[in-house]
């Protein structure tokens, strides 16, 4: 059997959903309510709610990340979506299992209950294109942090006096001068640039200077 809790702010339409649900074999609604927040506690005994995608009392991509919290393993449901690549697509990234817009009819609402409790999706071609779109950008966008953090682990690996040396390096100024300015001997700086190069893991003091400006940016 396959517990639902519908929450939708408009009472008319809920009874109406509720009452059409009940005949269904394998389909027990056990509540519904206006929003997540009149649903309570009730919403850890249930399987699937059917969210409206309108829910104004909760907003509805905020109302979903609630149920997920509160049961993790209680799958959401949103009816009524605008026609919506976009829309949907917002609703899957939030944690719903399935998605049905406006003018879908009530046989599809029955297909994707069944489908999402056996852990199917029912997407279109053309979501699914959305969906490999937005798989790429963030698989992109991870790659991007995990360079960025690279380098930052790398930078926080220097001394106060290597930062010291690679903001003067960045500057253009030489071995010599950088000695000169912070008052200690040109070997010296030449140990600092050799385990700068090494720790930031670039191979001269060019892409020491690049690698500063990254770290700036």
């Amino acid at each position: 059997m396959i517990n639902i809790y519908i929450i939708d702010d408009i009472s008319i339409s809920r009874d109406m959903t509720a009452k059409a649900l009940a005949h269904e074999d394998e389909i027990e609604i056990i509540g519904q309510a206006a929003s997540v927040a009149d649903a309570g506690r009730q919403l850890t005994a249930c399987d699937i709610v059917l969210l409206k995608a309108d829910v104004p009392t909760d907003d509805a991509l905020a109302a979903v990340n609630k149920v997920v919290k509160l049961n993790p393993t209680c799958k959401v449901l949103v009816f009524g979506l605008k026609k919506s690549e976009a829309a949907a697509l917002a609703f899957i990234e939030a944690g719903c299992a399935g998605y049905l817009f406006e003018r879908d009819s009530y046989t599809e609402l029955i297909r994707n209950i069944h489908a999402i409790e056996s852990n199917r999706a029912r997407i279109s071609a053309r979501m699914a294109a959305c969906l490999m779109e937005r798989v790429q950008e963030l698989r992109t966008i991870s790659a991007q942090l995990d360079h960025v953090y690279q380098y930052r682990n790398r930078y926080e690996q220097l001394t106060g006096r290597e930062r010291e040396v690679l903001e003067l390096i960045g500057q253009g100024l030489t071995n010599r001068r950088i000695a000169k300015r912070l008052y200690v001997e040109s070997g010296t700086i030449k140990n600092h640039v050799h385990n700068i190069l090494k720790k930031l893991q670039v191979r001269n003091r060019q892409d020491a200077a690049a690698f500063l400006a990254l770290q700036a940016a």
